[in-house]
């Protein structure tokens, strides 16, 4: 089965939605409920760097572009991962 989106440009438009519903979500999440939302950012970030090392690759962006857009998805994986090795509660007041 062929790749269904074809255009970088439509999957990046995807990806940016994603983002923002992902960061809400984050955002209004605790606990147990935020590492549901880090989890998929990581999954998310990681469809990102892919699709920008194919898009490269098929010759669709540049190489300089291939960086550029890759290099936030890895960074956006490590920055998830970190958060995901955060304690999910604060500590309790002394």
């Amino acid at each position: 089965m062929p790749w269904p989106i074809r255009s970088f440009r439509t999957w990046r438009g995807c990806s940016e939605c994603a983002d923002a519903a992902l960061g809400a979500g984050l955002g209004l999440s605790s606990g147990r409920g935020r590492r549901v939302w880090l989890k998929l950012g990581i999954l998310c970030d990681a469809a990102d760097g892919v699709a920008g090392i194919l898009a490269g690759r098929n010759g669709e962006i540049s190489k300089l572009s291939t960086a550029l857009v890759t290099a936030p998805a890895v960074l956006g994986i490590g920055l998830g991962v970190a958060g995901m090795q955060a304690p999910t509660e604060p500590p309790a007041a002394a």
